[in-house]
């Protein structure tokens, strides 16, 4: 028996019902995830990244430096300006008659001294003066030291030095007192040591812990000082 065509309408009315509820689901879902900002699904996790702890320093320390950008050479029981270092040296190079005589008695008013010594004497502080004689068989040279009157800041620290011998005037500054600095070599020419800040210690600025350039030199026959050898930034503990 046929059945009447209107019976199938309620299932296809269901249906329809059914379709249009899920579309509107679906629709519904989407928005909602575009005004709450709920994550999607295809979205890729963020990532956070964890700053290093190592820090990030203008300059490099080098090996066995003190911040600086060159090594620093470092010598145990050199003294406090190296001298105990340097005497070891001169021990080896200076002539086997080397002495060092203290001058108690050295008037700096007195009027047989050179100009030169004279005009030297009075930028000196006259309580700081010491003069000593190095003699070496017949050769003899008067060496005086003091600290500068006129001097300002660091360049106070340093010792003033002259020295004279067979008509020569030698002057130099170190921050060494010791006199044994100053010694004939084996060809009997006379040498000295002048201890100076090194450059790395007037960038640092770290005069706690000093660093110096240790320098030789020698006089030659016309009496002009010639540097023999450069030993930088040197730390005597």
């Amino acid at each position: 028996m046929e059945q009447p065509v209107g019976m199938e309408r309620p299932n296809n009315m269901k249906t329809i019902s059914l379709i249009s509820t899920a579309i509107s689901f679906f629709i519904f879902y989407g928005c909602s995830n575009e005004t709450t900002g709920l994550p999607k699904s295809s979205q890729t996790p963020a990532v956070v990244v964890t700053p290093s702890r190592t820090p990030v320093t203008a300059a490099t320390k080098t090996p066995d430096g003190d911040g600086g950008r060159h090594p620093v050479h470092r010598i145990k029981n050199g003294g406090e300006f190296c001298e105990n270092y340097l005497l070891k040296k001169i021990a080896k190079e200076k002539a086997t008659a080397n002495r060092i005589v203290k001058l108690k008695a050295f008037n700096v008013d007195d009027e047989t001294l050179s100009p030169k010594l004279k005009k030297w004497l009075e930028r000196m502080d006259e309580t700081q003066t010491s003069a000593y004689e190095l003699q070496h068989g017949e050769k003899k040279a008067l060496l005086i030291s003091s600290y500068s009157r006129e001097a300002t800041g660091l360049s106070s620290s340093y010792k003033s030095w002259l020295i004279q011998y067979d008509n020569h005037t030698v002057e130099f500054f170190s921050f060494s007192s010791e006199p044994k600095l100053i010694f004939f070599d084996k060809d009997d020419l006379l040498n000295y040591y002048s201890v100076d800040y090194s450059n790395e210690l007037a960038e640092n600025r770290n005069w706690n812990n000093p660093i110096f350039d240790i320098l030789l030199y020698r006089v030659n026959l016309d009496g002009q000082s010639q540097l023999v050898s450069k030993e930088q930034n040197i730390k005597c503990e």
